[in-house]
């Protein structure tokens, strides 16, 4: 790509608040690599830690940005969640949708915040203050 921009998924192309760019990130960057590739077990340690550390050297990253990444994963659940039921017709889904629907609504009913153990691993990256 030669140092070109390269866009992906309109979806998520929007200039957002930067603790909501990382969440999206985030999340889809964790649940795509652990879902196609499961045998790379540090996988999100992985990622998390070349995200952050090229995100630290453009951008602060404070204890406050990590308490709301937290609340904007939740978030980004609660969207996929609401998408797929509007989206996807029962009548016609296959198993894994079925399963992704039932572990979304079950996340959001038990207020489970998704990839916390993997972001508690890199907690260092969010200093004190702003």
């Amino acid at each position: 790509m030669n140092g070109e921009i390269v866009l992906f998924d309109f979806d998520d192309c929007t200039y957002q608040f930067f603790a909501q760019d990382l969440a999206v990130s985030i999340y889809h960057a964790i649940w795509t690599g652990t879902s196609f590739h499961s045998e790379w077990e540090d996988f999100p340690n992985y990622f998390l830690t070349h995200l952050l550390e090229g995100y630290l050297s453009e951008r602060q990253l404070s204890k406050e940005m990590y308490e709301q990444l937290l609340i904007l994963l939740q978030m980004r659940e609660l969207f996929l969640y609401n998408l797929f039921k509007e989206k996807w017709n029962p009548e016609s889904m296959q198993d894994w949708q079925f399963e992704i629907l039932q572990e979304l609504e079950l996340n959001l009913i038990e207020k489970r915040i998704p990839y916390e153990q993997e972001l508690e691993k890199v907690r260092h990256y969010f200093k004190k203050g702003r």
